[in-house]
């Protein structure tokens, strides 16, 4: 980030991109409910090693989630836009400045994304399961209602979306090892490497 500014070389603003990561994440973990284990789980997680490997962004729609914003969360809409559609249906809430902010963002999106190749957007590693993942997103998505559990509706997103790439499992990993339980948080872990392993290997 800081490298073109000439501030810090490139692989010192790597260093400094990787320790603000790392503190985002355990904080967001902590702020999820988990503990020492959860923390632990993500942080040796598939999506850790890959955002901080590519220096993404998926963190901020973890911390977008959490306080309620929902121009965080459309950092990466297909990541975990279904919290924004919680808020609607549960919490009777819009974001009307996050919705013109999206709506003029979306026309410049729709321009660049007309040639996605020279966009540099290119890629052969996609990592959801889509469309044969939508039944499971819906029963997800009706449960996170029927439970009022904005986090489930989180979860479910990644169900919907036709394209993710691997740093967005580090926001699944934190909901996960954090808001059900150590149990819970281990199988988790163990489901996400298993899936992550079976798309990279």
């Amino acid at each position: 980030m800081l490298a073109p500014l000439g501030v810090l070389s490139a692989v010192d603003s790597h260093v400094l991109w990787i320790v603000l990561i790392l503190l985002l994440t355990v904080r967001c973990v902590y702020e999820l409910g988990g503990g020492s284990l959860a923390v632990v789980l993500t942080i040796i997680s598939p999506g850790f090693l890959v955002t901080i490997m590519q220096g993404q962004v998926d963190i901020f729609v973890l911390l977008g989630s959490l306080l309620g914003s929902w121009l965080l969360i459309l950092v990466k809409p297909q990541v975990a836009g279904l919290a924004i559609a919680y808020d609607v249906i549960a919490e009777r809430r819009i974001d009307w400045l996050a919705v013109a902010f999206t709506a003029v963002c979306g026309v410049v999106w729709f321009f660049f994304m007309a040639r996605p190749e020279s966009a540099g957007l290119h890629t052969q590693v996609n990592i959801t399961p889509y469309p044969w993942g939508i039944p499971v997103g819906l029963a997800l998505f009706w449960l996170s209602i029927r439970r009022r559990d904005k986090w489930l509706a989180a979860l479910a997103t990644f169900f919907f979306a036709p394209y993710m790439s691997g740093s967005s499992l580090l926001v699944y990993s934190a909901i996960g090892t954090s808001r059900y339980g150590r149990l819970f948080a281990v199988l988790f872990s163990v489901v996400i490497w298993a899936l992550a392993l079976h798309w990279f290997i």
